[in-house]
């Protein structure tokens, strides 16, 4: 029961130490919490998304699943509902100015997707449920990233992406210093990728057209803990540091 305890202990720490002011910070938003982010991340037990973006009680709704996959919204109906568009309109409802789909290095989902890659192509229906869910929301990614790497290659890209709203037409060269694993190659522009299905959602759509709602592409190294930010600008990834703060917040407008 060693895990159990941890959580019972972790519980009387929260109260010794945390509990008294997020009291505090109940009372203030009680009665009209406003979420100004949704993240969707991956359910990995190495993402605390609250920790390393220093979130507060009622700051960011926070969506979690295997490989931080959006289902596309051509794919969505009564029979096949999942959770993520709903908490997509939900966010919506609550008018989030930003959407993160963080992705991550070591992703497991993301390792067995790459894995699996074959069978993505062979529209190959088999496995558990991780696996089906794997290979039917991940195979948009794993055809573009097969269309664009090249053997013997250090990077890819530039990868272009396409779509309805300015915020979705960019290129991206995925890791063009060469410094993670082709899985982890694969994980960027997955997260990539999931905006795509973000945006394909009508009341996302209505929110891109009105200005209101900016999408991103975040990436966390579970190994260094660095935290990156694709910029459309540089069409990469950059970290977020001290030195890039200012010029990744100018790419935020005009949501802010």
């Amino acid at each position: 029961m060693k895990g159990f305890e941890k959580i019972l202990r972790g519980i009387l720490k929260y109260r010794l130490t945390d509990k008294a002011l997020m009291e505090k910070r109940f009372q203030v938003i009680k009665n009209n919490p406003s979420p100004t982010s949704l993240f969707i991340t991956c359910m990995d037990s190495r993402i605390l998304t609250s920790r390393f973006a220093t979130l507060d009680v009622g700051d960011s709704f926070i969506l979690r699943n295997a490989g931080n996959f959006i289902p596309p919204a051509e794919s969505v109906s009564f029979d096949s509902m999942t959770t993520e568009p709903a908490a997509l309109e939900l966010a919506c409802l609550s008018n989030v100015r930003h959407v993160f789909v963080c992705g991550h290095s070591d992703c497991k989902a993301i390792n067995m997707l790459y894995k699996l890659k074959d069978e993505c192509h062979d529209h190959n229906h088999c496995g558990g449920p991780l696996q089906m869910w794997i290979k039917k929301y991940g195979t948009p990614s794993v055809q573009k990233f097969s269309e664009f790497v090249k053997d013997n290659e250090n990077h890819i890209g530039p990868v272009p992406f396409n779509g309805r709203f300015s915020q979705l037409n960019f290129q991206a060269y995925i890791d063009p210093e060469n410094k993670f694993s082709i899985e982890d190659k694969l994980s960027q522009l997955n997260s990539l990728q999931q905006l795509h299905h973000v945006a394909g959602f009508p009341f996302v759509q209505d929110k891109l057209l009105k200005g209101q709602m900016r999408i991103h592409a975040m990436w966390f190294d579970v190994y260094s803990g660095d935290v990156y930010l694709f910029s459309r600008n540089n069409k990469r990834f950059i970290e977020i540091t001290e030195k890039s703060y200012k010029e990744l917040m100018q790419e935020c407008y005009p949501a802010d």
